[in-house]
């Protein structure tokens, strides 16, 4: 009796002891315009350490918008050493809005923002959406196209849904909904391009919305309506010839 109502309490205590995650709220935003990037709950870190990251990460003016702006230091005659930096959404951004249980959310989630190449841009090795968890210390990245073109602002938009997209090493789509129970940090990965003089990348416009659908989607769910709608009126059209044959006999 006594070893039971010990269980008991026990698991009381867990159950009250448990993380408590919460919620992320779609429309959350988040524009630099007001504060500095510290202050706004943001936080930067090299993201493949030992190697070097950005020499700075900070807000600043970029024509009339305020935006964070990743500098990454010239290399003077080389050889080129691989640099990239983390920026990320912490507990303190925008009252935690940006953290937490995924899985929670009534619908389904897209991270949209807004990302400049001022100086050099490597299309195809730029730029990452990346999260983190501690439920299963693991680091998730959604590789992404860079910039065509410098000196352009080009809009991302990234699911938070299992696809993949998401790659963390030895891990898949159980571990990754497990891991969406549970954000700790969310943002960008940037890798400076392999050149040696300084570069410099602009990030703007963070923020929450509804999943929108790829358009290949769009043009499935059409094509199945489309399919449906044929369906019926073929139904109708026999249906009517049956009816016809049967007054005449």
């Amino acid at each position: 009796m006594i070893v039971q109502a010990k269980c008991v309490l026990l698991m009381c205590l867990l159950f009250y002891l448990r993380p408590v995650y919460g919620v992320p709220v779609i429309g959350t935003t988040e524009t630099w315009d007001s504060g500095t990037f510290a202050a706004s709950g943001w936080a930067n870190q090299p993201g493949s350490p030992p190697s070097g990251g950005a020499q700075a990460v900070t807000t600043d003016s970029i024509g009339p918008e305020t935006a964070v702006r990743i500098m990454f230091g010239d290399q003077g005659a080389g050889p080129y050493d691989f640099e990239d930096e983390k920026i990320y959404a912490t507990a303190s951004a925008q009252g935690g809005n940006f953290l937490g249980d995924f899985n929670a959310v009534d619908s389904d989630i897209q991270v949209n923002f807004s990302f400049y190449a001022d100086d050099y841009t490597t299309a195809n090795n730029t730029l990452a959406m990346f999260f983190y968890s501690s439920t299963g210390n693991r680091t998730w990245k959604y590789s992404l196209s860079g910039p065509a073109l410098i000196d352009t602002w080009y809009d991302y938009a990234v699911p938070m849904v299992w696809s993949g997209g998401w790659t963390s090493p030895g891990a898949g789509q159980t571990e990754f909904l497990a891991d969406l129970s549970d954000v700790d940090q969310l943002g960008i990965w940037v890798y400076r391009s392999a050149d040696l003089p300084a570069q410099n990348y602009w990030l703007d416009d963070f923020s929450f919305g509804l999943l929108v659908p790829e358009p290949s989607t769009y043009a499935m769910l059409a094509f199945t309506f489309l399919t449906m709608a044929l369906t019926l009126r073929r139904k109708q059209f026999l249906s009517l010839v049956r009816v016809r044959i049967s007054r005449q006999s």
